[in-house]
């Protein structure tokens, strides 16, 4: 409860990391209520035995909250439509134009399926194994395109250049770029269709951020910020 607590404070160890959003986060609450049933429960009993007059009020307190969770039951359905999505992410993966260009070994979406690989998927395909999804909108395609083929990495880039504002590049497999400072956010232009959504890249707190493209070429937009900074590769 208490690094719970924290975390629903904006802070961990008194270290700030986010803002006052945490507050609403619902992670670990059906924990507590879990494990705080059974001292409900006899209190709730102690108190009918004393006065078994207020017994009706005590049995009907629980059923208060029942609308609430119906509702948090439609909230449920819609976090569901959302994992239809990460659904749809992993079986595009394979069918990109440059999916056979990736390296095998990369995961499409390792937070919800871990050590799934795009060489997998790509066998699959071939096999049948792997469903066709449903129809993706083309700037969905290319925004997964981006997100596969350029990621952080720690290579070094040499020669930097001075920019503002946004900058076009067009980076062949194995190129890698940084930006001294700060973040940015990238766009990719395929070659035809529209271009992808912008991808906002950040650095760490001790390191660079150098971003490598793992497969190519492609053509990018890097919007820096702050706008007056420099980019290198």
């Amino acid at each position: 409860l208490v690094i719970t607590g924290s975390g629903r404070a904006g802070s961990i160890l008194f270290v700030p990391v986010g803002g006052p959003e945490n507050a609403r986060a619902s992670r670990y609450v059906y924990i507590v209520v879990a494990l705080a049933l059974p001292a409900i429960a006899v209190a709730g009993e102690a108190i009918i035995r004393r006065w078994r007059v207020v017994a009706p009020v005590v049995l009907v307190l629980p059923l208060l909250g029942l609308a609430g969770n119906v509702e948090k039951l439609a909230h449920f359905h819609r976090g569901n439509a959302a994992r239809a999505s990460d659904r749809a992410y992993i079986l595009n993966a394979p069918r990109l134009p440059l999916a056979s260009s990736l390296p095998r070994s990369t995961q499409p979406d390792p937070f919800h399926a871990p050590g799934l690989t795009l060489g997998w998927l790509i066998d699959g395909v071939r096999s049948g194994r792997v469903p066709a999804p449903r129809p993706t909108a083309a700037v969905a395609l290319a925004t997964e395109t981006l997100k596969l083929a350029v990621r952080a990495t720690d290579a070094r880039p040499g020669r930097c250049v001075s920019v503002r504002g946004p900058t076009v590049r067009i980076l062949q497999q194995g190129a890698a770029i940084s930006v001294a400072r700060g973040k940015v956010s990238v766009t990719y232009l395929p070659p035809t269709g529209p271009p992808s959504r912008p991808v906002e890249f950040r650095r760490s707190l001790l390191n660079t951020l150098t971003l490598g493209v793992t497969a190519g070429p492609l053509r990018l937009v890097f919007v820096p910020a702050p706008a007056a900074n420099r980019l290198c590769g």
